[in-house]
């Protein structure tokens, strides 16, 4: 995997076992039919990065063995279209060529929905308070998914937003 190089979306996470870091990934890349073209993701894992650019990864199967056989696979150096990387925040925001002014903050803390005209400056995203501290990450949208989950959700409001379809009002029940 190149350094530097911009993509179209970015999402930034962390995990806590080789599940969570599949379920991560897959919620960042995965369309109903396949891969999402044009989509970067990095999970941090222990002291370690896993980095996988869209474009790079031929097959990513949603099931919970296939991802934990997938991540501790590439944490063994197989070549499956992503990279085991160490080094500082910092480090992966330059690999994957964003820089702080253009990460929003998504966690599940209290918040609204982030309007439609404020999403479309953004092309990167970072999940979890901590990481979002550690980014600079200061605009926050709000999502009921767990951070493993909810680059599913976010990948659903940019297609709307670049769709020009507008963004979904939150669900009055929940």
């Amino acid at each position: 995997m190149g350094a530097g190089g911009s993509v179209g979306r970015v999402h930034i996470g962390a995990a806590g076992s080789p599940l969570e870091a599949g379920v991560f990934l897959s919620s960042s890349l995965l369309l109903s039919h396949g891969v999402r073209q044009g989509v970067s993701a990095a999970v941090r894992l222990g002291g370690k990065w896993i980095v996988v650019r869209s474009s790079e990864v031929r097959r990513l199967y949603p099931d919970a063995d296939s991802l934990e056989g997938w991540v501790k696979a590439v944490l063994r150096g197989r070549p499956l279209g992503a990279s085991v990387v160490r080094g500082s925040f910092e480090h992966i925001l330059s690999l994957l060529g964003l820089g702080r002014g253009r990460l929003l903050c998504v966690d599940q803390s209290e918040g609204g929905w982030i309007g439609v005209e404020r999403l479309g400056i953004y092309r990167g995203a970072v999940y979890g308070g901590g990481l979002c501290s550690e980014a600079g990450a200061v605009e926050h949208v709000f999502t009921p998914a767990p951070p493993s989950l909810a680059p599913a959700l976010v990948n659903i409001l940019w297609d709307r937003a670049d769709a020009g379809l507008g963004l979904p009002e939150p669900c009055r029940r929940c």
